[in-house]
């Protein structure tokens, strides 16, 4: 007599269960994404574990978000006999002025293997995160007005005449260079910076180390759109010269 035939259900998934050791990381990507495997062991693995604050390296920058902000720290390096580990500084940190509710969650809307994108709900901030790209660069979904602090002083805070790129010299030998889609006025004092305005655009920091070879020259604003656009698309992430993604 043959033996009974097994009644399979294909595909076989695994039963669900809960982690003792580490919550539920669902919490951190959108509502869209649950519908498929979430990845393991990827680049980006600290925003969605545990509370999601620990800082992950994107090189070649060191990204903490926290509180509804987003911290990044090009970082130095210490080395002992028994390990090495870079050093997080937040040199620059970035959310809304008007953040209604600053102790929110953030949120994963899109990943690839090269890039991610991070959404700050409460700040109306939205983030593209490329490995490998020296431009970090935010869109603000609402009417926000933007606020830059520092744990370092501002030495130097310029614009050029169209109020589009702005050059921050910091008292650690660093220099950030700000590019923004349209016109913006900024004003500064010692360690922060802030839109005197709600304002609704696209915007890029890149970073300009004196004593590296990461800047790659000054660049006008339209050879950053051309350059950030290139790398968000071979990240598999969309670009739009108008408000949104």
């Amino acid at each position: 007599m043959p033996p009974p035939t097994e009644t399979r259900t294909y595909p076989f998934r695994f039963p669900q269960t809960q982690s003792t050791v580490l919550p539920d990381p669902a919490r951190f990507f959108s509502p869209l994404l649950l519908s498929s495997p979430l990845p393991t062991n990827s680049f980006f693995q600290n925003f969605v574990l545990k509370n999601g604050d620990q800082p992950e390296y994107v090189h070649p920058y060191l990204i903490k978000s926290s509180l509804s902000s987003l911290s990044l720290s090009y970082p130095s390096q210490f080395s002992s006999p028994a390990f090495t580990y870079q050093v997080f500084t937040p040199d620059l940190t970035i959310t809304s002025a008007n953040n209604t509710n600053p102790s929110s969650t953030h949120v994963v809307s899109s990943f690839s293997d090269l890039g991610l994108t991070l959404d700050l709900p409460s700040s109306g901030l939205r983030f593209f995160l490329v490995r490998g790209s020296p431009y970090l660069t935010c869109v603000a979904s609402s009417n926000v007005s933007i606020a830059i602090s520092t744990v370092h002083a501002i030495l130097q805070f310029n614009s050029n005449s169209s109020n589009t790129k702005y050059t921050i010299t910091l008292n650690n030998n660093q220099k950030w260079v700000l590019y923004t889609s349209s016109p913006i006025d900024l004003s500064n004092d010692v360690s922060s910076i802030t839109s005197g305005e709600s304002w609704l655009l696209f915007h890029s920091l890149k970073m300009k180390d004196q004593t590296t070879n990461l800047d790659d020259g000054d660049g006008t604003v339209d050879d950053w759109r051309r350059r950030e656009r290139d790398e968000m698309a071979m990240a598999g992430m969309g670009w739009s010269d108008g408000i949104g993604v």
